[in-house]
């Protein structure tokens, strides 16, 4: 992917949402490419809790919006059970991870503190 763009072309950066792609994967096929990678995740809360905040947050832009509440509350359980995987490998990798069910908009300040853009 990294090879197939203009990618590094940006200053700072620029951001791909790369759900599927796990630490573990990182790690194996992409560490030391001119690529860094940062995860936010949900794991400190339970399915229902990650439910709730997903219900706050979407909007008719978002592909959820129109499912059924019952379709958000399977998705919840598994974007639970996704995060602390993703947390889990972070940790065992050393990649940086950040929280964002509780305290959102802090968490998101800190991480463009912490890398230098705000």
């Amino acid at each position: 992917m990294l090879d197939s763009g203009e990618y590094d072309e940006f200053t700072p950066g620029m951001v791909l949402d790369m759900y599927q792609l796990l630490p573990e994967d990182y790690e194996k096929y992409i560490r030391g490419a001119n690529c860094e990678i940062v995860y936010f995740i949900t794991s400190d809360v339970t399915p229902e809790e990650r439910f709730l905040i997903q219900k706050k947050y979407d909007t008719e832009k978002d592909y959820t919006f129109y499912k059924s509440d019952d379709e958000l509350r399977e998705g919840a359980e598994y974007i639970v059970e996704q995060s602390l995987l993703m947390k889990n490998q972070c940790e065992k990798y050393g990649f940086t991870y950040y929280e964002t069910a509780r305290e959102r908009e802090q968490v998101f300040l800190r991480f463009l503190r912490d890398f230098n853009f705000g």
